[in-house]
């Protein structure tokens, strides 16, 4: 993102930052496989369950994304999926599979750990803030408005 001198960016640039948290795709795969543990779902349906996870902040997920992740998660056999026909339409539901089960365990204790580092982290960033002069971080212009590049 380039910025010029003087010019602040527009909003929709900053939120598609990656300080935003928005560039988080690794987290698709353990988000799919959560909701897949407790039922069988269509691509839609899925999309639909991501949307209502904090991860996502209440916006859809890039659907191309998605059915990417789908598809390598079934390739690698952690889901798989039946085509279920209906009236109007023809449709993939997926599955979590045993393998699937057991990556969702390890992803769980992985999480655990970035959890527990993510807290030293904030800590670090906010002692570094109070140093830097901002008193509190999550108030400063630098948390609203953003020159990171993507």
């Amino acid at each position: 993102m380039k910025i010029r001198r003087g010019i602040e960016p527009k909003a929709s640039l900053l939120e598609n930052c990656s300080c935003s948290g928005l560039k988080l795709d690794r987290l698709l795969q353990p988000a799919i496989l959560t909701i897949l543990a407790s039922a069988h779902l269509n691509g839609y349906r899925i999309g639909k369950q991501l949307e209502t996870m904090a991860l996502f902040r209440n916006r859809k997920p890039d659907a191309s994304g998605m059915y990417r992740t789908l598809k390598e998660l079934e390739h690698r056999g952690l889901i798989a999926s039946t085509v279920v026909k209906s009236e109007t339409a023809e449709a993939k539901a997926y599955r979590i599979t045993a393998l699937g089960l057991e990556c969702l365990a390890r992803w769980d204790q992985t999480l655990r750990n970035y959890q527990e580092s993510m807290g030293d982290l904030l800590e670090q960033c906010s002692r570094a803030l109070k140093r830097s002069g901002a008193a509190d971080g999550r108030k400063t212009r630098a948390a609203t408005s953003c020159r990171c590049s993507k």
